[in-house]
């Protein structure tokens, strides 16, 4: 109870900060290993950024949706036919996919936080344009989303055995296909320009290159359990923000929290590993971190929907989301434009994309929350 906040608001604050401190602590190493581990593979930093990073610090989403939508499932299951168990099925659909496009609104804002800690000018110029691939592939499986809320609205319909929608199972397709194509890319690609800041030239990157392999990717492991078991952590104290103030919760709705608060304790060790890989110089594979994220998130929209079992999620989803989908897809396409373009142009130490994301993002959420009121 103690590591939940014992019932109270300060608790909840206390268990907040110690969890976010192992984040912080493991994300910072994670960064150094991420990239030893590209040049220990030959990937590059890029692909371990998308794929593997990604994947790591994406799974404490996975568990928070997909145990959303298995709870709300296993109670609403307990009910005959009704408008209550509908409810309890739209609330476990709303926090499953409220905590995943909330989180990529949120992880795209590491661009403008990225580009606020880099010090030696404007971010974007210096990044690969092979991100432009994972950005499109990002935006082409919202597209798939939008295409099953508007489908699955009115007419859902479940595939048999797996007990999700029709569309879900598509994003996992999609997602394959741009992995492999974006494979095929950075090995074309190899020893390119863009791959050279991303080196370890430094003393302590020499000694993870030189590190015996058993010893490197046991630290890997552990590493990377410790950020998913805390990002856990983060997220079950998010969700406890939802509660009443008499139980130590702070009173709001779910689809605010699992837009807002929820994404962004599930999102905070994208944000940890996102700034120490600025600060180390591995540029590409924290923007790498980025898009793979957001597209694993994608993903785990299928596993919350097979999750739900009775009801295909995006039927159950209220249309809140809509305007989270939007929100993603503009500041996926202002990324996109300032990878495409490269300006150099600095306004109060940030450049005049992330500016534009920041509006974005304040306006898109303040909609949020006044929609979930």
């Amino acid at each position: 109870m103690i590591l939940l906040g014992g019932g109270s608001q300060i608790g909840l604050g206390v268990a907040f900060l110690a969890a976010a401190a192992l984040v912080i602590v493991a994300g910072m190493n994670l960064s150094r290993y991420g990239n030893a581990l590209g040049e220990r593979t030959g990937l590059g930093s890029g692909l371990v950024g998308l794929l593997v990073i990604a994947g790591i610090t994406s799974l404490p989403e996975l568990v928070v949706s997909g145990t959303s939508a298995f709870s709300a499932a296993a109670k609403a299951a307990e009910l005959p036919l009704g408008a209550a168990r509908d409810a309890l099925l739209a609330g476990g659909a709303d926090l499953a996919l409220g905590n995943m496009l909330g989180s990529n609104v949120f992880n795209l804002m590491l661009v403008a936080v990225m580009d606020s800690v880099y010090r030696a000018g404007a971010l974007t110029p210096r990044l690969s344009q092979r991100h432009a691939l994972p950005a499109s592939g990002g935006m082409v499986m919202l597209g798939i989303v939008l295409f099953g809320l508007a489908l699955e609205r009115h007419n859902p319909t479940l595939i048999p055995g797996l007990g999700c929608g029709v569309i879900t199972p598509i994003l996992l397709v999609c997602y394959v296909g741009i992995m492999v194509l974006q494979n095929r890319l950075e090995q074309r690609d190899a020893g390119a320009e863009g791959d050279a800041g991303d080196k370890q030239d430094t003393g302590d990157g020499r000694r993870l290159l030189q590190m015996p392999a058993w010893c490197f990717y046991g630290a890997l492991v552990f590493l990377a359990a410790v950020i998913v078991l805390s990002g856990v952590w983060l997220s079950i104290l998010g969700d406890r923000m939802s509660l009443p103030s008499s139980e130590g919760g702070f009173g709001l709705g779910q689809s605010f929290v699992g837009t807002f608060f929820l994404a962004i304790s599930t999102s905070l060790p994208e944000l940890v590993i996102c700034i120490s890989s600025v600060r180390l110089g591995f540029l590409d594979m924290a923007v790498g971190n980025v898009f793979g994220s957001n597209m694993f998130n994608l993903v785990i929209v299928l596993t919350a929907d097979i999750a739900l079992r009775d009801g295909a999620i995006l039927h159950c989803a209220g249309v809140s989301h809509l305007v989270t989908i939007a929100m993603v897809m503009v500041l996926t396409g202002i990324t996109m434009i300032s990878l495409t373009y490269r300006s150099e142009r600095h306004f109060a130490k940030l450049g005049l994309d992330a500016w534009l994301m920041i509006v974005v993002y304040v306006i898109g959420n303040a909609m949020v929350f006044s929609m979930a009121k």
